[in-house]
């Protein structure tokens, strides 16, 4: 009996030994998918506080300056969810489905749309918005 709990002890011994001290490292499409999502993030932040600074610094100079003609709401709550990432040689496309909230002139417009946002450069930048553009502030309806 003594035997078998001295068995045990050892192959417990053995088996902390070799799961501890080992450190996995993430492979670089998954750290590449971390920071365009992180750039996503950062690019709605920048939206909802209507921020061009930071916006420029994470899209493209054409569509940011597309994107900052419309920032004439009072408001604006955008939610990304994430579907697919594709990664090549030199771009990132992220397909994600949204959901919106804008007040512009007192009223409160709900929208929600499925898009795909395109990443190309180093630093990793948005240079395109395929289907539905969420940083695209809704017209009111007269």
């Amino acid at each position: 009996m003594k035997k078998t709990y001295y068995l045990i002890l050892v192959i417990l011994v053995f088996v902390f030994i070799g799961c501890g001290g080992k450190e996995i490292k993430p492979s670089a499409d998954s750290v590449l998918t971390k920071e365009v999502l992180s750039k996503i993030d950062a690019i709605r932040t920048a939206y909802q506080d209507k921020d061009k600074a930071a916006m420029e610094s994470h899209t493209d100079s054409i569509l940011a300056d597309r994107i900052s003609k419309g920032l004439f709401f009072t408001n604006a709550e955008l939610s990304f969810t994430p579907k697919k990432v594709s990664i090549n040689s030199l771009t990132v496309t992220v397909s994600l489905s949204w959901q919106g909230t804008w007040i512009v002139k007192g009223n409160n417009i709900k929208k929600q749309g499925v898009s795909v946002f395109v990443f190309e450069g180093i630093p990793m930048k948005l240079v395109s918005i395929n289907w539905d553009n969420p940083f695209q502030t809704p017209a009111i309806r007269d």
